[in-house]
């Protein structure tokens, strides 16, 4: 989910060039598909019950399962 900013033919780019792509992604129609993902996207990034049940916990379980134990002796 991004929006391009266009640019110059030396790669530069003016506010005007900013405002017109933030202006299209969050105002004009045609930037709908574009806020409906945010959207989707936002409520994965922010279930914190999601992250904390599945995502940590699957990073638990891996840890467990492929480290080695260290001997008494090292």
């Amino acid at each position: 989910m991004a929006v391009e900013v266009q640019r110059r033919g030396d790669g530069s780019f003016s506010r005007n060039d900013i405002a017109k792509a933030l202006r299209h992604a969050m105002v004009e129609e045609e930037g709908e598909r574009l806020r409906s993902n945010a959207r989707k996207a936002a409520t994965v990034f922010g279930d914190h019950k999601l992250h904390q049940d599945h995502y940590i916990g699957q990073f638990v379980n891996f840890l467990k399962n492929n480290t080695t134990k260290r001997s008494s002796g090292s």
